[in-house]
This record gives C-alpha cells, sequence and structure tokens, in this order.
C-alpha cells in the first residue's frame, strides 16, 4: 500500500518538474535561452538521465510492475532518494553554474583530496562530515533521552 503513495508522489513531482519546464520554455524569459543551454547541453545527462530517467522513470517502473517484492520495494526507494539527490544537485551546482548577469559559465569541481582547509570544507569530506552530524546528534541525545524503551525490570 506504501508503494502507492510513492508512485503518487512521483506522478506529482514528475508533472511540477516538467510543468515547470514547459512554463519557462512557453514565457520564455530572459534567461530561458541560458537555461537551454545549460539543460540541453552542460548537464543534459545530470538532469535527463540519472534525474529523470534514473531517479524518476526506472522507481516508477519498478512500482507499477506486478507482485512488488521488498528487493524491488528498496532498490526503488533507493533510486528515488538518488533522484532527489540528483535534484538538489541540479539546483545548487546548476544554478551556480551560470552568473546573474549572464555572462557566462562556471565549472565547479567536487575537491576529493584536500589541499587545505577550504577544499577540505567544500569537498568530499565536509559533505560527509555535514551528512553525518545528524547520526552523530541522534546517538548523542539517545543516550541522554532513552529512544527505545528498556527491558530492565526493577
Amino acid at each position: 500500500m506504501t508503494s502507492r503513495y510513492l508512485i503518487m508522489f512521483l506522478i506529482l513531482a514528475i508533472t511540477l518538474e516538467l510543468l515547470d519546464l514547459i512554463f519557462r520554455g512557453y514565457t520564455a524569459v530572459k534567461s530561458w535561452d541560458i537555461l537551454r543551454s545549460v539543460i540541453y547541453g552542460k548537464d543534459f545527462v545530470a538532469i535527463f538521465v540519472l534525474q529523470y530517467g534514473l531517479g524518476n522513470l526506472v522507481p516508477f517502473i519498478l512500482f507499477l510492475l506486478p507482485g512488488l517484492t521488498v528487493r524491488r520495494a528498496v532498490a526503488g526507494t533507493l533510486l528515488v532518494l538518488f533522484g532527489v539527490f540528483m535534484m538538489r544537485w541540479n539546483v545548487v551546482i546548476g544554478g551556480q553554474a551560470f552568473s546573474a548577469s549572464f555572462a557566462g559559465f562556471m565549472h565547479y569541481h567536487l575537491p576529493i583530496i584536500p589541499h587545505d582547509l577550504e577544499t577540505f570544507k567544500e569537498g568530499l569530506f565536509g559533505a560527509l562530515a555535514v551528512g553525518s552530524v545528524p547520526f552523530v546528534l541522534f546517538w548523542f541525545l539517545s543516550r541522554i533521552f532513552p529512544v527505545f524503551g528498556s527491558d530492565e525490570r526493577h
């Protein structure tokens, strides 16, 4: 039953994203020329193949096939999370790719091995540190406030 909710939200998300794309193309605002060159050229694989294809279409098909198994549900859910990550990546990194003055494009390279504090903060280790903070906070707070009931009887 819960896969039906995910299917409904996938339909809603795909519809809203495509409606936004069609609206921007129809109104042809001043940023459309730059945006079109980014969408259909520079970031085509990241947007259409990874985000829409692998992150939306493949899980949608996995959930529509009859006889949903746990393995397919987990794979579909992980692909949806990957699609959400790619959407965030395209918004943040793709949004920084072109300047507000439409002067040109900038390229972002994710530093894997840091050589100073700045590349540590802006690179892979900074992202891993930010991603691990909620788990560390949860672990710390669960030591103070028990999350699960204890089986000890007095």
